[in-house]
């Protein structure tokens, strides 16, 4: 059964190339993640400037947005007509997007820690700057992989729930700041390094098992307009 299963996840899988602009999207990703990293990198030569690394992580940001594109490849294919009809309809919305999602949020993190350790050893007198920012993204792989599991269903909902999570961060680092704590939201920057690492790898295996729930609590509701567009009425095939 699980042989079966993993057969069925790898097939979907391979159905990317005919997904609705794949090449684009494809471009697009790469895009993102080459400015993802462009982004670390930037952010990273800039902490001697910040009292406090638990900022909101652009770069991150980027990768994690990047590792997004698969799993809505994958959805669009179920917009068309000759996949409606498909046995692969549900494993398409559930079982492939949510691995393919979780493989890509943990590539973003394996860039980050690497963009992380080399910008440590080239400036080893802000490593534990550098490092105090890792728990922030894992906190935001969580929140932006329930916010991927919701975008194709309840867009405006996705929207808010990102608006929140930077709203949220910035309201606690202010409150922190104002309450004479010097770094803010760093509690959890003081963690040791594999602790941090841990503690981001568990929180992407959580949002990806959250994920899957939930897309599979909303597997029957239609796309929204909002993710696809006009293709949601027309159906691209």
């Amino acid at each position: 059964m699980k042989e079966n299963r993993w057969k069925n996840i790898t097939t979907c899988v391979r159905l990317i190339k005919y997904g609705m602009n794949a090449k684009q999207c494809l471009g697009a990703m790469l895009l993102f993640t080459v400015v993802g990293i462009a982004f670390e990198i930037m952010n990273l030569l800039g902490t001697e400037g910040y009292s406090s690394r638990f900022v909101v992580d652009f770069g991150a940001v980027f990768l994690y947005s990047a590792a997004m594109y698969p799993a809505q490849i994958l959805m669009s294919l179920d917009i068309s007509g000759m996949v409606q009809a498909s046995p692969y309809k549900r494993r398409i919305q559930t079982d492939a997007a949510a691995f393919t999602t979780l493989c890509g949020n943990l590539t973003a993190l394996v860039i980050t820690l690497s963009v992380y350790g080399l910008a440590a050893r080239a400036m080893p007198q802000r490593a534990a700057l550098i490092w105090s920012g890792l728990p922030a993204v894992g906190v935001m792989g969580l929140v932006l992989s329930i916010m991927g599991a919701i975008l194709y269903k309840f867009y405006i909902l996705g929207i808010v729930v990102i608006a929140v999570m930077f709203g949220g961060i910035s309201s606690w680092i202010s409150i922190g700041r104002n309450m004479g704590l010097e770094s803010g939201l760093n509690l959890l920057g003081s963690l040791p390094l594999p602790a941090a690492i841990a503690f981001c790898a568990a929180l992407i295996l959580l949002g990806g098992g959250i994920q899957y729930l939930i897309f599979r609590v909303i597997y029957k509701r239609p796309f929204s307009k909002g993710a696809f567009g006009n293709a949601v009425e027309k159906k691209f095939v």
